[in-house]
């Protein structure tokens, strides 16, 4: 919990629209994808892998750098449950590599870049919701105890 909270913190402090553009490697580039690799304020990096990038995209795979089932089952989770989100789903390509490949493909109402946006807010309203309930019932035992 503590976790994923910091976790989607240092996500919110680095919006998924800066950096620069790179072509992704190879194969990749014969196949016509291109990728976004970007670095975070606090150090940690993620890239965005797309057929084109382009903002009508309807599915599209975020490749998030240094993280794991933490992050990743909980976006499925929140993702799969908007209206706007048709498939949602996460991979770890080896378990010697810290990183996961999330992919999202929506509707066409709100583009999957939109969709993770959002689904990292609520993650993270979800996150401190639970966290000031665990406090107050922390402090609410206390009392009991020291009554």
């Amino acid at each position: 919990h503590f976790r994923t909270r910091a976790l989607l913190e240092r996500r919110r402090r680095a919006p998924l629209d800066r950096g620069s553009a790179t072509l992704a490697g190879e194969g990749a580039r014969e196949a016509g994808y291109r990728s976004e690799r970007s670095r975070t304020e606090s150090g940690g990096v993620y890239s965005v892998r797309g057929s084109s990038m382009a903002e009508e995209d309807t599915t599209v795979t975020f490749v998030l750098e240094d993280e794991d089932h933490t992050l990743g089952a909980a976006l499925v989770d929140v993702l799969n449950r908007s209206e706007n989100v048709v498939f949602a789903g996460y991979t770890i390509p080896h378990p010697s590599e810290r990183r996961i490949q999330l992919a999202i493909q929506t509707t066409g109402v709100v583009s999957p870049k939109e969709a993770l946006v959002s689904a990292a807010e609520s993650l993270e309203k979800m996150c401190s919701a639970t966290d000031a309930l665990f406090n107050s019932k922390v402090d609410e035992f206390r009392n009991q105890m020291q009554s």
